[in-house]
């Protein structure tokens, strides 16, 4: 852990407090966890989303749907000046439009004058941007090329490289944070590992993994995930960083632990596999080194985390699914 990160919500408030911040993706995974920490450290907030939730001091929620452009102006209009903007929402891989969406909505924020003008930028990209790059037993660094598989993971890198253009053009500094897998409490994604096998276990169904499970990934908890954005708003680094945990954890050893919290209720097919094992490692050091950023949740403490809030709010809220796992 790093001296940035033990100082808490209190230095976060000196160096953040009473700045405005754009967020967009708010009421998200990652943004409700990122709103909760900003929040407590006193910085002013202004979240679009379509469904506003709950007021909560400090937070502004703006009634906008960002993949429509006249909403979008509209919300234009009201919007105060801006310190920083960090862009978290996102069409998921699993949306028919998500390459449209994702790009339509970024290209009309960034005409709206309280955003082109902001002293700093955070973008929240994917390790979906190296597609074909992932799968070896090596992790991965910022310097790899990006060969998106996926047209999320194109998305993704293409709004990377929209960012760039605009902030190399007007002087703003960028850092683009390249995601692991990210999991936590709230995490309904019908598309996901730990959510789907919960809602199995409780509506009696197995998951059939496919190999022997050892193909490793970063599992990266969604607190962590929202310390990174904030690290990224305090420190003056510009850039692209991989974020994820420096600790692997193979897909059978998500099972084990399943296994460990639920008992046998967690029940497994096994069913044979083409090819070899595919990891998905992320390198961090450049992170921990620019940022002062390095994970502090590990996988055993948040998937405990995990499953004890699955099992008090969300797993009957969590689509019929026969989730299927590869290696």
């Amino acid at each position: 852990m790093t001296r940035l990160q033990e100082s808490g919500a209190g230095a976060i408030a000196g160096e953040l407090g009473g700045k405005t911040v754009l967020v967009t993706g708010g009421t998200g995974l990652i943004g409700r966890e990122l709103v909760r920490q900003l929040a407590k450290a006193h910085v002013r907030l202004l979240v679009p989303t379509r469904r506003p939730p709950a007021r909560r001091p400090g937070v502004e929620y703006l009634r906008a749907d960002l993949t429509r452009a006249a909403q979008v102006r509209a919300m234009a209009k009201r919007l105060p000046a801006c310190d920083a903007f960090v862009h978290l929402a996102a069409a998921l891989p699993d949306c028919r439009d998500c390459l449209a969406e994702n790009l339509g909505a970024l290209l009309s924020l960034l005409k709206v004058p309280a955003v082109a003008r902001v002293a700093r930028m955070v973008y929240a990209s994917s390790i979906d941007v190296y597609g074909g790059r992932v799968g070896g037993p090596n992790a991965i660094s910022e310097r790899a090329g990006c060969a998106p598989a996926t047209e999320y993971g194109l998305s993704k890198y293409l709004g990377e490289e929209l960012l760039a253009w605009h902030c190399r053009t007007h002087g703003i500094p960028l850092a683009v944070l390249r995601l692991s897998q990210v999991y936590g409490p709230g995490d309904l994604r019908p598309i996901k590992l730990i959510p789907i096998a919960l809602r199995n276990v409780k509506a009696g169904e197995p998951v059939t993994l496919f190999g022997d499970g050892s193909a490793r990934r970063n599992y990266l908890y969604v607190r962590d995930a929202a310390g990174a954005v904030i690290q990224a708003l305090r420190r003056p680094a510009a850039g692209v960083f991989n974020i994820a945990p420096e600790e692997q954890t193979s897909v059978a050893q998500v099972i084990r632990h399943l296994r460990r919290l639920l008992g046998n209720r967690l029940v497994v097919r096994r069913a044979a596999a083409a090819g070899r094992p595919r990891h998905a490692i992320l390198a961090v050091e450049k992170a921990k080194r620019e940022l002062g950023f390095s994970c502090r949740i590990p996988f055993r403490k948040g998937i405990a985390e995990t499953v004890r809030w699955y099992f008090r709010n969300g797993v009957d809220r969590l689509p019929k699914s026969r989730l299927t796992i590869n290696q």
